[in-house]
């Protein structure tokens, strides 16, 4: 996979506690008015409620002559505060965010300095991290399009080059986790595609599908994870209310909302089993992360939703959960842009507590997995756009 050339539109969002900045480079400003729908999809990374991402894009055209004499060639920054998304005003020059990947180790209580991974390896969505046939992969979206690709981790050789992962595509993170004998692959559909899709690889070759999980809609990328029998897929949808379906080796049931009482989110949810319950972690509307547990596979309810911490842990993104050394961690992207965590041990949610650096705004990946050269039983690692 190549790097998009420096004469390619580039369009990235990042939200702030305030409002929301859009980063735009030169190809990108002088091309404004073709280009509504480029805006658009970098706008619907934001927790902003359909339609106002196809607005700000259609405005931002509108505004393309006046937004290309403030550039005056170069890069250009607009922003708008929260309560009034079409200000989008021009603040100042400035590059877009990189497309590259971080990764970060946590041991002894801290995080690794993070390092960049070597290659063409770009995203411009989170990426995601699973495993399968005690293998480690990484999926990510590609830098100017929406192709879904992946890496697999060598432990002699480190991680092997990105490859297109069959024909699907997403305009949004991919979900992966292995169940059974397959790795098992759920994203949202390319462009204004809301329709989730289901895709299987088993080690040598993908099945891919053009036909969409059937009335299985989600506005933000799914989450996957294995739970008893059932392989669970729970995704916000396009009301951005939390909604499930399981999949048993051969179909998916019914899509239905989750927990009880009225909890709406605006990013993608995070999964995890831990003490034989399936959790889920999401961003509430305001910015608080909330969750719930289900107890059983077998049929029973989602417990109730419920803020961590009494609301005192906030994100500005997606969380990411996982188990490591018999607590539950999550990770999320706090208010500030840095990357912070807690972790549930059964009883009660940590202290959030704060990394000293920063991460990409859509948000960081999450597993736990044995290094074969590591004196470490088993390591944490953690996975992000660079900011």
């Amino acid at each position: 996979m190549a790097d998009a050339e420096s004469s390619d539109p580039k369009v990235a969002g990042r939200s702030f506690w305030w409002g929301f900045k859009l980063y735009l480079n030169s190809a990108a400003v002088s091309r404004l008015n073709t280009l509504s729908s480029t805006v658009a999809a970098a706008a619907a990374f934001l927790p902003l409620p359909p339609p106002v991402p196809a607005l700000i894009g259609a405005a931002v055209a509108v505004r393309a002559v006046a937004y290309e004499l403030v550039a005056g060639g170069g890069d250009l920054v607009i922003a708008s505060p929260w309560p009034m998304p079409l200000m989008l005003a021009p603040v100042e020059a400035a590059k877009p965010p990189s497309d590259k990947m971080k990764w970060t180790v946590f041991s002894d209580g801290f995080w690794s300095s993070p390092a960049k991974f070597y290659g063409a390896n770009f995203t411009v969505a989170r990426p995601t991290l699973a495993q399968y046939a005690n293998n480690l992969y990484l999926f990510h979206r590609g830098a100017g399009d929406e192709r879904i690709w992946f890496m697999k981790y060598d432990p002699d050789l480190g991680w092997g080059e990105s490859v297109q992962a069959g024909i699907g595509q997403s305009s949004h993170a991919i979900a992966a986790y292995e169940y059974e004998t397959q790795l098992h692959v759920v994203h949202k559909g390319m462009g204004s595609d809301s329709l989730l899709y289901h895709q299987s690889y088993d080690g040598r070759r993908w099945v891919w599908s053009n036909s969409p999980m059937e009335y299985k809609y989600t506005s933000s990328g799914p989450a996957l994870a294995t739970y008893g029998a059932y392989l669970y897929c729970i995704a916000r949808g396009t009301d951005n209310k939390l909604w499930g379906t399981r999949y048993d080796g051969s179909r998916w049931t019914t899509y239905a909302t989750l927990g009880s009482g009225e909890m709406y989110t605006s990013s993608s949810p995070a999964l995890a089993v831990y003490n034989n319950e399936l959790f889920c972690v999401a961003r509430g509307m305001e910015n608080n992360l909330w969750w719930t547990r289900l107890p059983g596979a077998s049929g029973e309810k989602w417990s109730t939703y419920t803020k961590i911490n009494n609301g005192d842990v906030y994100s500005s993104a997606a969380p990411s959960l996982c188990v490591f050394r018999r607590h539950l961690f999550c990770v999320a992207r706090g208010m500030d842009g840095h990357l912070w965590y807690t972790a549930y041990d059964g009883s009660k949610w940590s202290t959030y507590l704060r990394a000293d650096f920063e991460i990409g705004g859509d948000g960081p990946t999450l597993i736990s997995y044995k290094n074969q050269h590591s004196v470490e039983s088993e390591e944490l690692l953690c996975v992000f756009k660079d900011d």
